[in-house]
């Protein structure tokens, strides 16, 4: 799996690649481990937001999309 960084006018787009058909069966799925000092808050299906230590959003990880060739 190769992970891409794409920096554009709407913010930075993280794309993971997954190169060959993994082994086993099931749906295919990508965890992220989070640390420091943020906690991540899920606030929808396809995406979540980066609270501080007084609840306030920092950052957010939204859009998010899967393609299948």
């Amino acid at each position: 799996m190769d992970v891409q960084y794409l920096h554009g006018e709407e913010g930075l787009r993280q794309n993971f690649l997954v190169n060959q058909e993994p082994n086993g069966n099931g749906p295919l799925r990508i965890d992220l481990q989070c640390s420091g000092p943020l906690v991540p808050r899920q606030t929808s299906p396809s995406s979540a937001v980066f609270v501080d230590d007084q609840g306030i959003e920092q950052f957010s990880y939204s859009g998010l999309k899967v393609w299948d060739a």
